[in-house]
């Protein structure tokens, strides 16, 4: 059953717009984004709250694996009618959701490039994901079920990269790229190498999916290695909105979900959070006044 869900976005000017999302409970993909709006908390939370703190309007936001147009919806609130949005999503079925998502929310700032972005442009196949188009991928998704019956086929596509659309639609800034291909990241931000060794992109998040990583030849170490040699440090994400945590090259991540890491450069954190408080754990004792270790 189709539902019309109400979000409430706030940008930097603290201005409020209440967008709707019309997502199908029916559909795998659509009730997990549900299922954290319904528990009264944002769809990715970890990735919402960067997006809301560092995008603001007349910004350039870039979304690759717009799956539904959720970030594509909630940046282009963020950066407003003189600000733009383009969504990469190869899916036709996404496509028509994000395309009816920017009419009933009368927005005109996105624009949809319907091509797979990758390190290169050729042909590849993409695999559509039976269970949730939300795993679509450039790999056969029933391998990652152990169930072929979770592979819906693929479609040969001419893949594209950032470096080339960026060219293509005459940017001259991006504020932020948001990528979530199900393993495609590093392949993806090869792509982007004229605009990352100069550290042009500011701010990157990038989804850390291993077994999508290894199926195109890579891993979070390689993906962390490559942006540390543009000149970007790696920090992860939490749901709560802390400061992120620095992860240096070589570090091993383990972790019980598929995260998200944000890569940025000492100045562009700073920017954003130029204060970190700290408690090592200590607190004040009620009945001396002095400050003790914390139970």
């Amino acid at each position: 059953m189709e539902i019309d869900f109400k979000v409430k976005v706030t940008n930097k000017l603290g201005e409020s717009k209440e967008i709707t999302l019309k997502l199908d409970d029916t559909n795998a993909n659509e009730n997990h984004i549900l299922s954290f709006l319904r528990a009264g908390h944002s769809y990715e939370p970890d990735v919402t709250k960067i997006v809301q703190k560092i995008l603001e309007p007349g910004d350039v936001f870039i979304d690759v694996g717009a799956n539904v147009g959720y970030f594509t919806l909630l940046a282009s609130t963020l950066v407003g009618p003189e600000g733009k949005v383009y969504a990469f999503e190869p899916d036709p079925k996404n496509i028509e959701r994000i395309t009816l998502h920017c009419a009933n929310n009368g927005y005109d700032n996105v624009e949809i490039i319907s091509r797979p972005a990758s390190h290169c442009v050729e042909d590849v196949n993409f695999y559509f994901n039976k269970s949730s188009s939300g795993g679509n991928a450039l790999w056969n998704p029933g391998e990652f079920f152990g169930d072929p019956e979770f592979n819906d086929g693929y479609s040969v596509m001419k893949s594209t990269t950032l470096s080339n659309e960026f060219t293509s639609l005459g940017l001259d800034k991006v504020k932020m790229v948001k990528i979530d291909t199900e393993g495609a990241e590093h392949a993806i931000l090869r792509g982007a190498y004229d605009w990352l060794k100069n550290q042009s992109i500011p701010f990157i998040i990038a989804e850390l999916n291993t077994f999508g990583l290894k199926k195109l030849d890579s891993s979070t170490e390689q993906l962390i290695d490559y942006m540390y040699t543009q000149g970007y440090l790696a920090f992860l994400l939490y749901f709560d909105g802390r400061s992120p945590q620095f992860i240096c090259p070589g570090v091993d991540i383990h972790t019980a979900v598929i995260s998200n890491i944000l890569f940025t450069t000492p100045a562009g954190f700073s920017k954003i959070w130029p204060v970190v408080q700290h408690n090592p754990g200590v607190e004040i004792d009620k009945d001396t006044g002095k400050m003790r270790i914390a139970a």
